[in-house]
């Protein structure tokens, strides 16, 4: 008796859905991607294929509850699928920067360098931009910025276009720009002391707590135990959305004012700042009284990271009282000086 033939699949349609653990599962258009929970939110992870095309898949739902995040995992599925087949699945960039700014709350610099490239890119699909139109970008809009600012702006370019799960080689400058990032006890000390009075405490709660210029505008009285010493930052105002609790320097505890009955930090008002580039004025005025070329706010961060390191604090203490994700981003941070350097040479 002739034996059964096995039907043939190959006419099945021939995408894969790669979860990159041992092996591919194989399956058809409705396969889903995998979504894991990282922190608050869930994140899609993983690969679409369709014939010999792959399309790597590494970003947020943006979603808290699985159900959300789970239709959300499909539309993306649905729309990398697209993209393999040619069809037209692919976000315009505005739609994608907007998503983007949503979801990941980012920083003033990244949101000043999305207005700057934002009109130059917003009616293209992600998929539809290329290393040359960002090398015409750089030539048209760019060719007087310093090599740093350039690389911050790709920087700002580059998180935008992987959210939308699109990876493309944009050239980085070469940077032989020295900054210095921390100042000298001296230099602290005479710019702290050029501030008013009104908003000194504000940086000297960044020179001596590390925190983020928006996480420290928008702490609220209701966040401080002066009891026990604390302060406790929600995760609505930390820019990872994790919580963080960490211990009061005596120096910012001994010069908060109580100048409102709600956020710690005002203007010369006694009103909130509205948008976190608030006290940039004050600053720049406050660095150029004392002499100093380049220091923004943000170093206050760098200063008071690099300080740390100085005095032994470990990585691992640096992230959990920074709010650092990782070990590479607090490694961007702790320049130290060169007599640090020698001293501790010096002790073997």
């Amino acid at each position: 008796m002739p034996q059964a033939q096995r039907p043939c699949h190959q006419d099945r349609t021939p995408n894969q859905v790669h979860t990159g653990r041992s092996g591919p599962l194989v399956g058809f258009s409705n396969m889903a991607l995998p979504i894991v929970k990282r922190g608050r939110y869930y994140y899609v992870k993983g690969t679409v294929s369709w014939g010999n095309k792959k399309l790597v898949i590494r970003q947020t739902t943006g979603r808290t509850v699985k159900s959300e995040a789970r239709q959300v995992a499909d539309d993306i599925y649905q729309q990398a699928l697209n993209r393999l087949k040619g069809g037209t699945g692919a976000a315009l960039f505005s739609t994608a920067a907007l998503e983007w700014v949503q979801f990941k709350r980012p920083g003033i610099t990244d949101i000043d360098n999305l207005k700057k490239i934002s009109d130059f890119f917003r009616d293209k699909t992600v998929d539809e931009i290329r290393p040359e139109d960002w090398t015409a970008f750089c030539r048209i809009h760019l060719s007087s910025h310093k090599p740093s600012s350039v690389n911050r702006i790709r920087s700002t370019l580059n998180a935008v276009l992987r959210s939308a799960s699109r990876e493309i080689k944009l050239d980085k400058l070469k940077d032989n720009e020295e900054r210095n990032v921390f100042l000298s006890v001296e230099n602290q000390e005479r710019l702290l002391a050029a501030y008013p009075d009104f908003i000194r405490p504000f940086f000297i709660t960044l020179c001596y707590q590390g925190m983020r210029r928006g996480e420290a505008l928008k702490l609220e009285w209701k966040h401080i135990n002066f009891d026990e010493n604390i302060i406790h930052m929600p995760g609505k105002i930390t820019k990872s959305g994790m919580p963080r609790t960490i211990p009061i320097h005596p120096r910012v505890k001994e010069n908060l004012q109580h100048n409102h009955p709600v956020f710690l930090f005002t203007n010369k008002f006694g009103q909130p700042y509205k948008t976190i580039a608030g006290p940039r004025k004050v600053h720049q005025t406050a660095r150029r009284k004392v002499g100093l070329e380049y220091f923004r706010i943000h170093d206050w961060r760098h200063h008071w990271a690099s300080r740390m390191v100085m005095v032994g604090a470990s990585i691992k203490t640096l992230m959990d009282l920074g709010g650092w994700e990782s070990e590479s981003m607090v490694m961007r941070y702790t320049a130290v000086s060169d007599e640090h350097n020698r001293s501790t040479l010096n002790k073997l």
